[in-house]
């Protein structure tokens, strides 16, 4: 096997990269292994996102946000105030539009640790900035209307982020907040969330592909 081969292959994140997490995940809450977790997901990125890529893919922008807002029009999903209390942020910053100053966690939480929004997703504000598939432009003048990922034209090295992370101030936590950041960065605070392309029948049954004639939705 080449030089280069084998630097390929120990880049790999492999079946065995799983279960160390999911087993470190079932059996381990400490923070160290939380932390342990991190260094490995950022180590294997590369891979880990062509893995990912196989059994699902990243949500397009516009998904994104339609899923934090949850129905909401609101900065964040419960309202228009935030305090550290309800999102993982840098607690020595105030919101402008209201709240107050509190706990700067200075790392990742674990799901749970804050309330879901009202369709069951957590941490939609802060935590992590959380991958989009789309490539990032300063505006959405030429965006897709079908709420399909944005991929032509715009800053082709840089893809969109959203949502806000623990060390960011309160404002970058808004539901219409972005950013961006290049795929090959990487960073503590920007993390995954996997959607999935789901083919619906007409009575509403789940079915595969080309099995008969559906409609395409978006999970």
């Amino acid at each position: 096997m080449s030089d280069a081969a084998q630097q390929r292959r120990s880049e790999e994140f492999t079946q065995t990269h799983w279960t160390q997490i999911a087993l470190a995940a079932m059996e381990d809450g400490s923070e160290v292994a939380r932390q342990a977790l991190e260094r490995l997901c950022t180590r294997y990125w590369p891979s880990l996102y062509g893995y990912l890529r196989r059994q699902g893919r990243l949500p397009a922008e516009a998904e994104w946000e339609y899923c934090c807002r949850a129905g909401t029009t609101t900065p964040f999903w419960w309202g228009s105030s935030i305090t550290p209390a309800q999102a993982n942020y840098d607690g020595n910053y105030v919101y402008a539009g209201g709240g107050s100053k509190g706990k700067y966690r200075k790392g990742t939480v674990p799901v749970g640790d804050f309330a879901a929004n009202p369709w069951g997703l957590y941490n939609v504000h802060g935590n992590v900035w959380g991958w989009c598939e789309d490539v990032w432009h300063d505006s959405y003048n030429g965006a897709p209307t079908d709420a399909s990922a944005w991929l032509q034209g715009g800053e082709g090295s840089s893809r969109v982020v959203r949502g806000g992370a623990w060390n960011n101030n309160p404002r970058n936590l808004r539901s219409a907040d972005r950013n961006r950041n290049q795929p090959d960065n990487h960073n503590r605070g920007v993390g995954v969330r996997v959607a999935s392309t789901l083919c619906v029948g007409a009575d509403g049954i789940t079915v595969p592909p080309g099995v008969q004639k559906s409609v395409q939705g978006r999970s």
